[in-house]
């Protein structure tokens, strides 16, 4: 009777061990993978604001002169400039510009999770965009 019973808590233990350590290792496996999902998010963004800023800097000369100091961005090439941005980061990007000096940046990647993707939980596409609005400014106060 006595090995009876010192079996079958042996059996309760091992069987209450193993789904502790399942479930605990499912947790780990949610830690890195929304982290690593997170700073995947965090990563795209800083490349879209990257790639806006670049993108402001190209500015039509021709307007600037021919206007006396209207700040115009050239769209050809600031589009070109922030995909090339997006893309020198591993990332895939569109540019638009929206009136002559508001300037959107949306970037697309991928994070491929560690952990999750054995429980059949594939690819996550990721988003981020950025906006930047070229102005003019003296002295450190915007003028028109």
């Amino acid at each position: 009777m006595r090995d009876r019973l010192r079996d079958e808590r042996g059996a309760a233990v091992t069987v209450w061990t193993i789904m502790v350590m399942a479930a605990l290792t499912l947790i780990v496996g949610l830690a890195v993978d929304l982290s690593g999902q997170v700073n995947r998010i965090r990563l795209a963004s800083d490349v879209a604001a990257q790639a806006a800023r670049t993108a402001g800097q190209q500015l039509d000369a021709d307007t600037y002169t021919a206007t006396g100091g209207d700040v115009e961005v050239a769209a050809a090439r600031a589009k070109t400039a922030a995909i090339n941005y997006a893309k020198a980061s591993g990332m895939n990007a569109t540019a638009r510009i929206e009136s002559g000096t508001d300037l959107v940046v949306d970037v697309t990647t991928d994070y491929e999770p560690v952990f999750l993707s054995a429980f059949g939980i594939g690819t996550q596409h990721v988003t981020a965009t950025a906006r930047v609005r070229v102005v003019k400014a003296l002295e450190g106060k915007e003028h028109r």
